[in-house]
């Protein structure tokens, strides 16, 4: 036989837990988009805050995507050994917490640390 897909959707049906799945992975993809366009603006003005050259600033826009390019297939393989969920759970809790410690760190260094650890895990959500 042949499978329908419009009658497999009405037979599952769509409900609370889809509203909020899709919503929930919705605002993941606009925070990962401001993160990405982030990038373009924050090494210049990191360099001005910290007193570093701009050469040097890069290495935020760097660390973040060299982190990703790395942490990419780990993600890959965590979804198959744990579930895509748990995959993306740790994916926005990894890039959550590092870009709200970005906020506050106190040398150049500590900022790119913490965006490559953003880079971590903006790549669990490509």
């Amino acid at each position: 036989s042949v499978l329908d897909v419009d009658a497999a959707l009405d037979a599952i049906g769509c409900g609370s837990f889809h509203f909020w799945t899709v919503t929930a992975i919705s605002l993941f993809v606009v925070a990962q988009s401001i993160q990405t366009n982030l990038l373009a603006f924050l090494p210049p003005c990191a360099g001005a805050a910290f007193g570093v050259d701009p050469d040097a600033a890069a290495l935020i826009a760097s660390a973040s995507f060299g982190a990703s390019c790395i942490t990419t297939p780990l993600f890959g393989a965590c979804a198959d050994a744990f579930g895509r969920r748990t995959a993306t759970l740790l994916a926005i809790c990894i890039m959550s917490v590092g870009g709200l410690a970005s906020t506050a760190a106190p040398t150049f260094g500590t900022l790119v640390l913490l965006q490559a650890l953003v880079g971590v895990g903006l790549s669990g959500a490509t």
